[in-house]
């Protein structure tokens, strides 16, 4: 471990004031016990709609959406789901039960997110998935990026850190992206991958392919310098 324990909340979230739900924070060692937290706290009496939502758009069960915040045509929103003022969900994005999203977010089209925290300012773009995971304040998943939250040998996630594992508990979880990082398109990543704050992953691709040849891309993870 370095300065900062890289399995506290502290360690990927620094503004507090930008969580939509920061009592799943309080009195928790690791960050990823926020997940199961939240639920019992997400406290929705009945459908509040402060926003504007397009007359294809589909709700059901219990679902509070702030001013200024715009869901686009043939977006679908299953309950109890909470989202924050001056967001956008574009066209057929699909929220899914358990997903709070705060201010000034945006889930791009086609995209999906699942039982999931989204701190203020944070983006999906369009066909995306984010399943079961935390995005810090101004995090970026970029298109056709994969955030896997179920392994199929049937057990619980289980995170690796210096030599160290930790059981989650939970049967499903994604990831914890931290405060401002940014992650490139079409990237897939493993359930309970944990990502520092300000990070920046993508895969470089020649810009040339000679004719007629079969290539093979190999995935090398290295810091870069």
């Amino acid at each position: 471990m370095k300065n900062m324990n890289e399995l506290e909340p502290s360690y990927y979230f620094k503004d507090m004031e930008a969580c939509p739900l920061p009592e799943a924070f309080r009195d928790i060692v690791f960050v990823w016990e926020a997940l199961a937290k939240k639920d019992s706290l997400i406290k929705i009496p009945y459908t509040v709609n402060n926003g504007k939502i397009a007359s294809t758009v589909k709700m059901e069960g219990k679902v509070k959406i702030g001013k200024g915040t715009v869901v686009d045509h043939f977006a679908k929103i299953e309950g109890p789901v909470i989202i924050g003022e001056n967001c956008t969900i574009k066209k057929g994005a699909y929220i899914r039960p358990g997903t709070v999203i705060g201010s000034n977010c945006s889930v791009g089209h086609n995209s999906e997110v699942k039982n999931s925290i989204l701190f203020d300012s944070a983006h999906i773009s369009e066909k995306s998935y984010v399943g079961d995971s935390i995005l810090g304040k101004g995090a970026w998943v970029a298109t056709g990026v994969t955030l896997g939250n179920y392994k199929l040998r049937e057990k619980n996630i289980r995170v690796t850190m210096a030599g160290k594992t930790y059981d989650t508990g939970l049967r499903k979880m994604g990831c914890i992206i931290g405060d401002g990082a940014k992650i490139g398109n079409n990237l897939a990543f493993n359930p309970g991958t944990l990502i520092g704050p300000g990070a920046v992953i993508y895969t470089k691709m020649p810009s040339f392919f000679e004719a007629g040849k079969v290539f093979e891309v190999e995935q090398e993870i290295k810091e870069k310098k």
